[in-house]
Formats: structure tokens, C-alpha cells, sequence
């Protein structure tokens, strides 16, 4: 029997990646194969990341070259969201590419009594790289999740090692010798007991002009509405309170089916348990489009937190987005939802530094402080072949000026401003070598 490595990145609460990677875990583990806690003792090699932008992209080429130089004799797979957000990595030889519309590739590639179609995660694993500090760490010691657990890193990331690109790869020109393999490299934490996964589809439909998803998002899977609502029951029979809707947008579900979101959420409400709903991720124009159709009892007794992809508060970038709806009633709809319901967590995603995006639109994020309790503040990222790529950008000193305010406004906010700005020097070099 085969025996497997999984590596796989978890940053901050993109816990999207960590699910995908625990399905396969769990398609092994089901399947008896050995899952082993060190790459030398492999027959293949799993590796899968969420490369969001160019510092997290350069980190998982890092970790590609590692595994492939090191062991040219073992077999490599790249899954799902590696390959769907960076697909040009394709041209790195000797190397297996499963897309995340590819899942049956596992039961094709693999000897299995269990489909990995017929997979169900209970608990999420956040898969952690040691010998990397590519993810949001600063968090684990303290926080009630990890039990008291304590990680460091011997190797810290220089602004040599975020100067490899994908043709150093193909070619095998960069070296691999700062690179410690840990013992220990294999680690995986449970998430919290009282959180159970629902799976409602897969990928987004959405075009926004600087996701490089969309050269893949034509494929959406929807789950039957019986199949969700049969899954749910089961983890509230295990005692289950929270369910989290895993979903990289909720919104989505609809496109394969024609059955929209709101008829699921009203669905879900009329099951006869005491659970709340997590939502994760809500995207602005469905959630304006649907909100009056769902329940208002959905809202007020099961939705104790949503995620919503805002994005900007301005117009004009959102029309440069590709995206389409109106940014103040979305606002609105926040107040409405705090008003109903006052132990609601809302979270709002914003992207800055767009092209052209000014200091004025810029400032203006603050005001979000209003209407939700935190907000993430991802730096846009110029991807190859995204519509946005071509655009006229704006300085590196523009970006640098601005991630330093984000970062004087978190001293003031605390946790309700959420940079993901971690190692923030190397993060602004990577971006002024690729701008």
C-alpha cells in the first residue's frame, strides 16, 4: 500500500484549503493508506495551498521546488487550489495537477472502498508547515483552539528566497540548501470541537477581473438540497451547535441547479434543533439580490456570524472589478441585520490598493468600522491573465503608505482591523519586484 505525505498551508481563517486538504486526508485515511509524518518515508507527496497573492504564490513555489528537487524520485501531486489560482505552474514537469473540478482523479489514481465523492468531514485539520513561516502564526499560542501549543520556525523566509519564479522551477536553477525539512515537518491540529463543516458547492461563478479563478470558475457543483439538510441533522445528532457553511461563496449556490440560496437557508431553518449558522463566504450582490427572501428567522436565530466579500466602498472600483451591486444598500443590510439580531458577527473582506484606487477611496474603508465588527484588509495583487493585470497601477510608495496606515489604525482598533500583512517588509518587497 502507498504510503502519503500532506502539505498543506493554512493562513489566517481561510479554513477553505484546510477542508479541501482534509477531504483528501480523510479519502486516505478511510482507504487505509499509511499517512506517514515525514516526506523521505513517502511514495507520493501531496501538496496544496491557497496562493491569494503574490507573497503566498512565491512561498508555494518555494515549497514546490523543495519537495521536487529534494525527491525526484517520488511522486508529486498539486491539488485544487494551486493549480485553479495558478494554473501556469501546469508547465512544471514530472509533477501531478489535480483541478478542483478533478476530485474523481483521486479515485482513478488510487485503489479505494470509499469514493472520495463519498467523503464527509467532520472536523477540519489545519495542515501547518514548519519549516516554512508561510502562514499566520501569531495567533496559536494563545488561542483556545491550540491547547497551549507553542510553534517556531528555525527558518525565516529572506527576500532572496521570494525572487523564485515559476521558469526557476521548470529549470531547476534554484537552490534548495537554507531548507530544513523538520523531523516534525507533518503536523495537523483538530479545529474546535463544537464546529462541524457543511459542504454546499464548490468554487465560485463570480468574474471579477482580478481573480485568476475565473479561467476555472465555469465549473460549480451544487449539492442537493436533501443531501445538505441530511448532513446537517447528522452533526446536530452528535451534539453539534455551530455549523459553518464552508462554501468559497455561498452565493453560488444556485448556478448548476437553478435553486438559489435562499431557498436552501429557508430550508435549513425549518430543521427542529437549537444550532446556529456560520457563514462563510457571502458575496454583496446575491446577498442584496436575496436577503428579503430568506426567513427573517433565519437571520435572527441561526446566522451568528457572515463573512461578506465587500470588497470596496467605492463605485467606481467595483465597476473596474467586474462586480455589480449597490455598495450603500449592502450597508444597509448590515445595520438591518445588527438590528435583529445583536449577537450577529459580521466580518467584511476589502481589497485595497486596486488600480487607480485613490487615497481618498482608500481612507473611506474605515468607515466600515460602522457596520462590522472586524475587517480584513487583503492587498490586491496583479495576477497573470486576470482582466485587472493590465491596468495602470498605482506607485510601490503608494501601497508601502498605505499598508503602514492599515497598520496604525489596527494599534488603535485592536482585532477589529485584520491586516493580512504578516512578515510585512518581505511582503512589500515581493510586491515592489513584481510591480
Amino acid at each position: 500500500m502507498n504510503k502519503i505525505f500532506i502539505w498543506s498551508a493554512w493562513w489566517a481563517e481561510h479554513s477553505q484549503t484546510s477542508y479541501q486538504s482534509t477531504i483528501v486526508y480523510d479519502f486516505f485515511s478511510k482507504n487505509w493508506y499509511d499517512i506517514v509524518r515525514l516526506a523521505s518515508d513517502s511514495d507520493y507527496i501531496l501538496l496544496n495551498w491557497y496562493p491569494f497573492d503574490n507573497y503566498e504564490e512565491k512561498i508555494g513555489l518555494l515549497t514546490i521546488n523543495y519537495y521536487k528537487k529534494q525527491y525526484p524520485n517520488k511522486k508529486i501531486i498539486v491539488f485544487w487550489s494551486i493549480p485553479d489560482m495558478i494554473y501556469w505552474i501546469k508547465e512544471i514537469k514530472d509533477i501531478i495537477f489535480i483541478w478542483y473540478s478533478e476530485y474523481y482523479k483521486f479515485d482513478e489514481l488510487f485503489k479505494k472502498n470509499i469514493s472520495i465523492n463519498d467523503i464527509e468531514v467532520w472536523r477540519i485539520r489545519f495542515f501547518i508547515p514548519l519549516n516554512l513561516e508561510s502562514i499566520t502564526l501569531w495567533d496559536l499560542e494563545h488561542n483556545s483552539l491550540w491547547d497551549n501549543i507553542s510553534i517556531h520556525s528555525d527558518y525565516k523566509l529572506s527576500e532572496k528566497d521570494l525572487n523564485i519564479t515559476v521558469d526557476d522551477v521548470i529549470n531547476n536553477t534554484y537552490s534548495i540548501d537554507k531548507i530544513l525539512e523538520y523531523p516534525w515537518k507533518y503536523n495537523y491540529y483538530l479545529d474546535s470541537i463544537d464546529n462541524y463543516y457543511v459542504e454546499t458547492t464548490r468554487w465560485c461563478w463570480f468574474k471579477c477581473s482580478y481573480c485568476s479563478i475565473q479561467k476555472v470558475s465555469w465549473f460549480t457543483k451544487s449539492f442537493p438540497i436533501e443531501k445538505i439538510v441530511r448532513n446537517i441533522k447528522k452533526w446536530l445528532s452528535e451534539w453539534a451547535k455551530n455549523i459553518i457553511i464552508i462554501d468559497e461563496d455561498c452565493w453560488s449556490y444556485w448556478i448548476d441547479i437553478w435553486l438559489d440560496f435562499a431557498f436552501l437557508a429557508n430550508e435549513i431553518d425549518k430543521i427542529d434543533y437549537d444550532f446556529n449558522i456560520k457563514l462563510y463566504y457571502l458575496e454583496p450582490y446575491s446577498l442584496e439580490t436575496y436577503y428579503k427572501k430568506i426567513n427573517k428567522n433565519f437571520w435572527i436565530n441561526r446566522v451568528t456570524y457572515a463573512r461578506i466579500t465587500l470588497q470596496t466602498t467605492s463605485q467606481r472600483i467595483l465597476k473596474l472589478m467586474n462586480r455589480n451591486y449597490n455598495i450603500e444598500r449592502v450597508l444597509e443590510i448590515s445595520e438591518d441585520l445588527k438590528s435583529i439580531n445583536k449577537n450577529i458577527f459580521l466580518w467584511a473582506i476589502v481589497i485595497y490598493w486596486f488600480p487607480t484606487e485613490t487615497i481618498d477611496e482608500f481612507k473611506d474603508y474605515f468607515r466600515l468600522l460602522k457596520y462590522f465588527q472586524c475587517i480584513d484588509f487583503l492587498c490586491y495583487a496583479a495576477k497573470k491573465w486576470t482582466k485587472s493585470f493590465n491596468m495602470i497601477n498605482n506607485s510601490y510608495n503608494d501601497i508601502y503608505k498605505k499598508s503602514l496606515m492599515i497598520l496604525k489604525m489596527k494599534k488603535i482598533y485592536g482585532d477589529r482591523i485584520d491586516p493580512v500583512i504578516d512578515d510585512f517588509n518581505l511582503r512589500t518587497k515581493v510586491l515592489k519586484s513584481c510591480y
